[in-house]
């Protein structure tokens, strides 16, 4: 298994999303894939128009990426992830200070919204 801190982000209009995995990272990439593919099909039942589908869940960031590409960018076919999304590992790590290499480059990137795509970070607390 891999450690490590990644950053993908929208190659549309720029705004990082930072995540951490212990898994590999096209393990992890497929996760966000098949958020999309949710999200996407969730819009797809609403209405012909891409709907605002939003997760609930503010502990979750799996559903962000996706969210930001139907909502934000309007895309509709499956394929757009695909062509959109892009990773860079940003740092290799511990277990134990993941979720802190997580919180430092959430701060460093300016990934939570409304600049970035983050919904969350791991301690909810500003970078002293």
């Amino acid at each position: 298994a891999v450690v490590s801190t990644q950053s993908t982000g929208c190659s549309l209009c720029t705004k990082p999303y930072v995540g951490r995995t212990v898994s590999h990272l096209n393990i992890r990439a497929n996760q966000h894939r098949s958020a999309f593919y949710k999200v996407l099909g969730q819009s797809q039942l609403t209405s012909k128009q891409p709907a605002k589908f939003d997760c609930n869940d503010d502990d979750d960031d799996i559903y962000s990426l996706g969210v930001h590409l139907v909502n934000v960018h309007g895309c509709t076919d499956q394929s757009d992830f695909n062509a959109i999304y892009r990773v860079l590992i940003l740092e290799n790590c511990s277990p134990k200070s993941m979720e802190v290499s997580e919180h430092k480059w959430i701060h460093k990137l300016k990934s939570l919204r409304p600049q970035g795509i983050n919904r969350s970070n791991p301690f909810s607390i500003p970078l002293l």
